[in-house]
């Protein structure tokens, strides 16, 4: 997967120099929010409280993650889009006038 997220890179960069644009890549690491599968770690953890459960297994924590509610998403990702609309204006403004 690496390998193709660098190729994919490189082309990107290649289209860069033929074409005017704006590139935010976002990348979405752990979601969760309704509809969400009852085996991912935040829904067994909410089960394990509503249980009322003292134990709940899970690695020693040496693991970082971040989670970002479903909700959350949306809203950034049309900020994001937004965002990048406007840069995407200042970029052709800029080449338009250099030219």
């Amino acid at each position: 997967m690496v390998l193709q997220k660098n190729e994919l890179r490189k082309f990107i960069d290649k289209l860069e120099n033929q074409y005017v644009f704006a590139l935010i890549w976002i990348r979405l690491f752990y979601k969760y929010g309704k509809g969400q599968s009852t085996k991912s770690l935040l829904s067994q953890l909410k089960q394990t409280i509503d249980n009322k459960d003292e134990i709940f297994n899970m690695s020693g924590g040496e693991q970082t993650r971040d989670y970002l509610q479903v909700e959350r998403i949306t809203e950034y990702t049309v900020n994001i889009a937004i965002q990048t609309g406007n840069l995407s204006k200042k970029l052709l403004q800029r080449y338009t006038y250099n030219y």
